[in-house]
């Protein structure tokens, strides 16, 4: 008897116990919770009660407030502090705009993409491909993006030994978003593009109109464009022309596995003036992520115009493999 007596105290001694919530909240309301202060923003104190779960407690309802643990503390003047509250009381939070504040997304993301080629022997050819994109992202949904690229092809005429420079093509974009809903918005957007191949000296195009997100989640995107815009273009040799147009434009990004997504950015810009006069702009690309913020990409680029420069084709395809990192 003595023996199971002794074992049950050495039982209960060795039993761990219970440790009480460390953070006790008392309301103007005569309301007490034990649990834990998850922190305060915008004039509520955030507390994970052991009883009912998180709750949210109004600032100036807050009697008293006693924390185990030290808390980052933000001040209306700005100034950062730590601070274990003890018994504190409404006269304490007066200064406070902000406890344990939780760190705000970065607002913007930026990527560049660098792919070349250089061959000797036979035949010498250079080949380099630049690109870069960015976005900003304002108050709200709103936001801001430009992208800009250029292709450069060099090649050395073996018997007269000298460099012809055989593709340059330079293009870039900025677009302004406004979203007026979670999914309606609003775009301007200007886009200029200088290709020697084409024979085009420069296609410049401003461009306004509505946009509609359908659905924007980790692994899928969609949005879909339409508005009216102004096309100038300068061909080599033909003199300057201007004309007013359609702008239809879908944007496509997919996450087909862990480590590889599909974008789809394709345009069509119908003149309104000339019925058989349009331009199609396609971009496909896979890219797969490398680590450390680098990434390989596959990028194939379509280009139609129903009516080119006098002796070129419609239709213009380009193939790059890059490697670029994200900012």
């Amino acid at each position: 008897m003595q023996t199971l007596l002794s074992l049950s105290v050495l039982v209960a001694l060795l039993a761990p116990v219970a440790k009480e919530p460390a953070d006790k909240l008392e309301t103007t309301t005569g309301e007490s919770f034990s649990g834990k202060l998850i922190g305060m923003a915008n004039g509520q104190l955030n507390f994970e009660s052991e009883a009912g779960g998180k709750i949210l407690i109004p600032q100036g309802k807050v009697k008293s407030l006693t924390t185990d643990e030290v808390h980052e503390v933000v001040l209306k003047d700005g100034k950062k502090s730590q601070i274990k509250f003890d018994a504190a009381g409404p006269e304490d939070f007066f200064g406070i705009s902000a406890i344990s504040p939780e760190e705000a997304p970065r607002p913007w993301e930026a990527s560049a993409a660098l792919g070349a080629s250089q061959s000797f022997g036979n035949s010498e050819v250079t080949q380099i491909v630049l690109a870069a994109n960015g976005l900003y992202r304002l108050q709200g949904q709103d936001r801001l993006s430009g992208e800009a690229s250029w292709l450069y092809n060099e090649e050395k005429n073996m018997t007269t030994k000298q460099r012809n420079i055989t593709q340059r093509r330079l293009a870039g974009a900025v677009q302004y978003d406004k979203f007026f809903n979670e999914q309606l918005y609003g775009f301007a957007r200007v886009s200029a593009e200088n290709d020697r191949e084409q024979g085009l000296e420069l296609r410049f195009q401003p461009s306004v109109g509505l946009g509609y997100q359908f659905f924007d989640t980790p692994v899928a995107r969609l949005s879909a464009e339409a508005g009216l815009a102004w096309r100038y273009e300068d061909y080599r040799g033909a003199g300057p022309d201007d004309s007013a147009s359609v702008r239809v434009a879908v944007s496509y990004v997919r996450q087909l596995l862990d480590n590889l997504n599909y974008n789809l950015d394709a345009e069509w810009l119908p003149s309104l003036e000339d019925g058989n006069d349009h331009i199609v702009k396609m971009r496909n690309r896979l890219s797969s992520s490398l680590g450390g913020g680098f990434t390989a990409a596959f990028t194939w680029e379509f280009d139609h115009n129903s009516e080119p420069a006098s002796g070129n084709k419609r239709n213009d395809h380009r193939f790059f493999l890059t490697v670029g990192v994200s900012f």
